[in-house]
């Protein structure tokens, strides 16, 4: 039957810290209980679920295997478990296709197969569900071939991938998907065939459906917890984590092993339900009505036969639902309250109620014996219950494999009736789907790992929050390393990281394998790597003429000796290995036993080439080295030398060329060479080829330190380019080399760059003028300063722009100062100023055209007087009076030949030309203030400088347009003033005359 067979005795508190354990009746290492998923995963709410990666992380190699051909083989049946026995495919069960099987096996644990790990093989299932994977010989990294014999001694592991995580869950799995001590016996319905026949059958894999919760239960609110027990009326049963089981039990029947590795869970909650009476009579009169049905369409007809009872009348056609929360033992008890009757079929003499009604909760007169005034019932024969599970969480289901109501007793083995409408022992078996255990980066074939290697465990999938322990063994079985720990609450397995000996000195193979902790007769998965030192001869050189010994071989890992190895010549190259061949270019390398090279057994080889016997050259001389794992095959690399040849025809014997290939002086030991140089920044360099260089390989290159590059040019010289910025004094190392081989170093000193240079210059006032640099660069960080009536710019390219004032005179100079970052001098430039006098009237050709005078006539306005005398009023002898009065005294307006308007010109005012000699103001039009402008008076007779000589008035002075920008404006506004207040005033004289 399907029940403990011993309970688990737990300590009340399951939520103890990670890594503690609890004992248990008998001494007895229990298991931790499974507190975290519990509460993450299967409780009354589920959390989103962990899906553990598929098998195929592992090595796999696909191997189908051809049914009916039996030898070398595993085989069986991957199929949904529907009826009977979970392990067999019988009538009524469905073959699964497409679904992915994988295989791996275990040698013998003997001196030579060491117990080893196969790959992983796998194969797809045919339309039946029915596979065959072909279990090929292979070979390990020690170089032993491994046979699949199907003896005891070996052991052999199954799985599968789901095929609809969201439709199945993974039942039943031949020998429990583990590794098992003696595969002949431990197992449930396969066979091993031994030898010859070396096949392993009726593996089979089995998957049921994973419970429809929403489908298979009314809704959620009418379900009912229950915790009161009776003694009828009921369902009970436990809740594990299945690790595996005691081979042979009838049925594969699944019972609670604690001594390999089961695990209780807790706070599951497991639901259960039937239908009512009138629901369970329509079942029977279908089937009555539907003979030789098969189970999918009495599946479907329950369906309709209850959606038409609810249309029908309106209630539900469960009769009630019930659940209960697993306890800290995993253990669960659905109480019913049952309905009135003996049966659905027969009410018997039951009167304390109505046949078929739902007895009220907590009723006294009820009975669950039949034949009693208060008897009631449970529809066993058609009732479900299951567990309310998370994806990638499976289990055998027993009697309710699918979703459809059915007896609960339907095969005995798994769960019992009574007579009181009581199911026992319904248990649901839980496994973790998708189980992963594999060594990570590193395998036993084509990925061998180097000593000092750490090699990393990946475990996914296993029972959550229980213990775990990771053995690592090596080739002889020898325990390495091992680490015990508790799974997460989703079923991870930490790694147990496992450190190759740094001192290796011989090919190992090492196996990781994860059993339940306490439990190493359940190996629950298997993987392996293997370690290998590399064992490698040193290239050796022999001069002709001479003897030499190459040294024994060693690993080039760590310098080891090979352990227990043994040497001798390889006379058959076609024993070489392809691979230690596929670099090497036969053409120029001899490969093969030379008559003047001997092995000795202990690895050395003694050389005495001679002329004639041997040519210089290069040599492989394979070597079979024989250790207790195996044979390899080495080949030691070894340079027959000329000491007199010369390949290069440079003068220096090969044997001291360092440059043996291309030509170059003696002084640099055969190699090309190169001269020193210096350069200011940013100039180029060419160092000059040494004559005895020969041609340099299209392959060399030069590299220049400090900021400098380098090349080659057409004759072979290297041209070095200096930074722009180069501190004066750097040197700059120049390197010419081929791949790896430097040839020559030389050397480029930064000598000081050329000073940056501007002349001097000069411009008229006002106007710009470029100065540009005519000698080195212009530093960065480089300013002007300006001393003088002007402004400077520095330039992007070095030139500087200086502009006098506008108002700057004839040889003033503006002196510029540049400088450099650090305030140093680096130059001084002098502008002058030149503002000449073309027509030598006293006022320079700019201040001519400031006031709009004609810088090439000496009297613009022809009025007898120089433009510089009327603007300075230097011939003025009226000092008092200006044209402009912002101008100097006596000024006239140099463009009016008539500043006063009085009738005469300046010039003759000034000079008394038309008065006797006797000049007049000529910013006056009435000198003598009587009222008669000085022209008139002369036209008059009278005289313009006595105020009592009377003549006629002076008529009203003309207005003069004003054409001085600066100073004559001013001054013809002034004069027009002055002339109105003076005739006003000479009329005041008159008055008072006639007063």
């Amino acid at each position: 039957m399907s029940h403990y067979t011993g309970a688990p005795k737990s300590a009340p508190g399951i939520f103890t810290p990670a890594g503690t354990r609890t004992r248990g009746g008998g001494g007895t290492l229990r298991k931790k209980l499974w507190a975290g998923l519990t509460a993450a995963a299967l409780c009354l709410s589920l959390t989103p679920t962990y899906s553990a990666p598929s098998a195929q992380a592992y090595e796999l190699q696909r191997s189908d295997g051809k049914l009916g051909e039996i030898k070398g083989s595993v085989y069986g049946r991957v199929f949904v478990d529907r009826v009977d026995n979970i392990a067999t495919f019988d009538k009524g069960d469905e073959g699964l296709p497409g679904v992915k099987v994988y295989a791996q096996w275990v040698d013998f644990n003997n001196k030579k197969l060491k117990g080893a790990v196969s790959p992983v093989y796998w194969t797809e299932t045919k339309a039946d569900g029915k596979y065959s994977i072909k279990l090929p010989n292979w070979t390990d990294a020690l170089g032993v071939e491994h046979e699949w014999r199907a003896q005891a001694g070996q052991g052999l592991r199954i799985w599968a991938d789901n095929p609809d995580k969201a439709k199945y869950v993974n039942s039943f799995v031949e020998s429990d998907g583990v590794f098992v001590n003696n595969g002949m016996t431990q197992r449930y319905v396969g066979t091993w065939n031994a030898w010859p026949q070396s096949a392993a059958e009726n593996m089979n894999i089995s998957y049921q459906e994973r419970p429809k919760i929403q489908e298979m239960f009314p809704d959620e609110s009418t379900w009912r917890e229950t915790t009161n027990q009776e003694n009828g009326g009921y369902v009970n049963g436990s809740v594990f984590y299945d690790q595996r089981n005691y081979f042979g039990a009838p049925k594969a029947v699944r019972n609670f092993q604690d001594g390999f590795g089961d695990v209780a869970v807790p706070g599951v909650k497991v639901v259960g339900t039937y239908v009512q009476d009138e629901v369970a009579r329509r079942f029977d009169t279908w089937k009555s009505e539907h003979r030789g049905y098969t189970r999918e369409q009495f599946k479907v007809a329950q369906r309709e036969i209850m959606a038409k009872y609810k249309e029908e009348t309106g209630k539900s056609p469960w009769a009630e639902t019930a659940y209960a929360i697993t306890d800290a033992q995993g253990s669960y008890h659905i109480q019913f309250r049952g309905l009135w009757g003996d049966s659905y079929t027969f009410k018997g003499i039951m009167k304390n109620g109505t046949h078929g009604d739902l007895v009220p909760e907590n009723a006294t007169n009820a009975s669950w014996l039949k034949g009693d005034f208060g008897s009631r019932h449970v529809n066993v024969a058609y009732m479900y219950v299951a567990p309310v599970l998370p994806e990638g969480v499976g289990g055998a289901l027993d009697n309710f494999p699918d979703n459809m109501f059915g007896p609960g007793d339907k095969v005995p083995d798994y769960a019992t009736l009574g007579g009181m409408s009581d199911l026992h022992n319904q248990d649901f078996a839980l496994r973790m789907e998708d189980r992963d255990f594999q060594v990570l980066e590193y395998n036993q074939t084509d990925k061998p790992a180097a000593p000092g290697a750490t090699v990393q465990t990946k475990a996914t999938g296993f029972v959550p929050s229980s213990g775990h322990e990771i053995v690592w063994t090596d080739s002889e079985g020898n325990e390495v390393h091992k680490c015990i720990s508790t799974s997460s609450n989703l079923g991870v397995v930490n790694s147990c990281p496992l450190t190759v000996p740094a001192d290796l000195d011989h090919d190992e193979i090492y196996t990781a394998t994860i059993y339940p902790e306490g439990s190493r007769d359940t190996a629950l998965a298997k993987d392996a790597f293997a370690a290998k030192p590399t064992p490698e001869y040193k290239h050796t050189l022999v001069d002709l003429d001479t003897t030499e010994t190459v040294a024994s071989p060693l690993h080039k890992e760590n310098g080891t000796k090979p352990r227990d190895a043994k040497y001798s010549p390889l006379d058959d190259n076609a024993k070489i290995p392809a691979d230690l061949l596929a670099d090497v270019d036969q053409s120029k390398v001899k490969v093969g036993q030379q008559p003047w090279a001997t092995v000795n057994e202990d690895g050395t080889i003694s050389l005495a080439p001679t002329r004639g016997q041997a040519e210089p050259g290069e040599y492989l001389v394979p070597v079979k080295m024989t250790t207790p794992t195996g044979e390899k095959i080495l080949l030691a690399p070894i340079t027959v030398r000329d000491p007199n040849a010369d390949a290069d025809n440079d003068g220096t014997p090969d044997l001291k060329d360092q440059c043996p290939s291309v030509a170059g002086p003696a002084s640099n030991n055969g190699c090309p060479a190169w001269g020193d140089g210096d350069g200011k920044p940013g100039s180029d360099v060419t160092l000059a080829k040494d004559p005895a260089n020969g041609p340099i390989p299209d392959t060399a290159t030069c590299e220049a330190s400090n900021g400098a590059t380098c090349s080659f040019d057409g004759d072979g010289n290297v041209v070095v380019k200096v930074p722009g910025d180069a501190t004066p004094g750097t040197e700059i190392t120049v390197t010419v080399k081929d791949g790896d081989k430097a040839f020559d170093t030389s050397k480029v000193t930064v000598t000081e760059p050329d000073k940056p240079i501007w002349n001097d210059g000069s411009s008229k006032p006002g106007v710009p003028v470029d100065i540009p640099n005519t000698g080195g660069p212009v530093p960065d960080g480089t300013t002007v300063e300006v001393n003088g009536p002007g402004t400077a710019t520095l330039n992007p390219d070095g030139s500087i722009t200086v502009t006098p004032d506008p108002d700057a005179k004839d040889k003033d100079e503006v002196v510029v100062t540049i400088k450099d970052r650090d305030g140093k001098e680096l130059d001084t430039v002098t502008v002058t100023v030149t503002d000449p006098d073309t027509d030598g009237d006293g006022l320079t050709d700019g201040e001519e055209k400031k006031i709009g005078t004609d810088p090439k006539n000496p009297d613009t306005d022809g009025d007898g007087i120089n433009d510089g005398d009327e603007v300075n009023g230097t011939k003025n002898p009226f000092k008092d009076d200006k044209s402009d009065p912002n101008g100097k005294p006596g000024n006239t307006d140099p463009l009016n030949p008539d500043t006063d308007g009085d009738g005469l010109t300046d010039g003759d005012e000034v000079t008394g030309a038309k008065n006797g000699g006797k000049a007049t103001n000529p910013n006056k039009a009435d000198t003598d203030g009587d009222g008669i402008n000085d022209g008139d008076e002369i036209k008059n007779g009278t005289d313009p400088l006595n105020p009592n000589d009377p003549g006629k008035p002076a008529p009203k002075p003309k207005k003069v347009k004003k054409t001085l920008q600066v100073t004559g404006a001013t001054s013809v506004g002034l004069a027009g003033t002055a002339a109105l207040l003076l005739l006003a005033g000479g009329l005041v004289v008159t008055r008072r005359r006639k007063a």
